[in-house]
């Protein structure tokens, strides 16, 4: 019931239409929408995105939601693979990240981010064989939007999952909190933009400045961790195939987290691998695996790999993706 509440509260926000995209520079469009924050208030934001293939594909449509901090260009190995193939890829730029624009009121949560990827679903008026792909912060997102875009949905990538459980890359969460809190009076920028800048160049996580250090650390206060579970539920009971990929050498992502986050989601195979890069044997067995009878979902925990699979795994992605969207089932 939970769930289904909040799926189409995640709806209600969509049937407004949006107007015409503009081209900004080549593969790259703005559009402008208008989400609403927790308060109620109509918030306007021009949303830039990627958009590989414009006039459409035949194929289908894979839709990349970056980490925090991060941009479309995360998928930037990812998405030359897939359009070389035939599928459009749509990068989204979420508010404040250094393409959209961004607005004081937000609030930077999923409340949000569900509204913006939606906006940008229906105002390019995408409407069946999707792919989500999501890489961090940005995974609880394209599972959320998976889970409500089911119908139209054949495949979900979730690489580097921040999981349900606190990872180190959030702990403790009362400085996590206190640091976001710190960030939004505007009067104390001047400290807690150099603060925030510095302890993000520390985590080796790469910021253009202390205000978007300011919108990741909000963003990273806002996770939903152990709230996912309806929204795993909801992908378990459709008929999207899953591909979830984490790395056993991940600074931010214990890698105990990664498997307990793998064990929710119904008939997985688990493969463990110690290589390195996108070898065929393991994109092999995962394609096999696809086809096993009993097999929905697959995870692949890379115990040599880092938190950025989106660069590492690219091929494995790609051919995956390709499978999903040529599936008949």
């Amino acid at each position: 019931m939970l769930l289904s509440f909040s799926l189409k509260q995640f709806r209600s926000f969509s049937s407004a239409s949006s107007s015409a995209s503009v081209m900004i520079e080549k593969s790259l469009y703005s559009l402008p929408i208008s989400i609403k924050n927790n308060l109620g208030e109509l918030i306007s934001i021009n949303a830039v995105y990627q958009d590989s293939i414009p006039e459409g594909s035949n194929r289908g449509i894979c839709i990349g939601l970056h980490g925090c901090p991060g941009s479309h260009i995360d998928f930037k190995y990812i998405e030359p693979l897939l359009t070389n193939s035939g599928v459009r890829f749509i990068g989204i730029n979420y508010p404040g990240l250094g393409f959209s624009s961004y607005d004081e009121r937000l609030k930077n949560d999923n409340f949000e981010r569900n509204q913006f990827v939606q906006k940008i679903i229906d105002g390019l008026n995408l409407k069946n064989n999707l792919v989500f792909i999501g890489h961090s912060r940005g995974t609880e997102n394209a599972l959320m939007a998976a889970a409500a875009n089911q119908e139209k949905t054949k495949g979900l990538i979730l690489l580097n999952p921040i999981g349900i459980s606190v990872h180190r890359g959030i702990r403790p969460r009362w400085r996590v909190h206190l640091l976001a809190k710190m960030w939004e009076p505007q009067q104390f920028r001047f400290i807690s933009n150099w603060l925030l800048h510095r302890i993000y160049n520390y985590l080796k996580l790469k910021v253009q400045n202390g205000e978007e250090a300011g919108v990741c650390i909000q963003n990273m206060d806002t996770v939903a961790l152990e709230k996912q579970k309806p929204y795993i539920d909801a992908v378990n009971n459709s008929s999207i195939k899953v591909l979830l990929a984490s790395g056993g050498k991940d600074w931010l992502i214990e890698g105990w987290i990664s498997k307990e986050f793998m064990s929710l989601f119904r008939d997985i195979k688990v493969f463990e691998t110690l290589t390195v890069g996108d070898e065929p044997k393991i994109i092999k067995n995962v394609l096999n695996q696809m086809d096993a009878a009993g097999t929905k979902s697959i995870g692949v925990f890379f115990i040599n790999e880092n938190h950025f699979l989106q660069k590492f795994r690219a091929k494995l992605v790609k051919e995956f993706i390709v499978k999903c969207l040529d599936s008949k089932k």
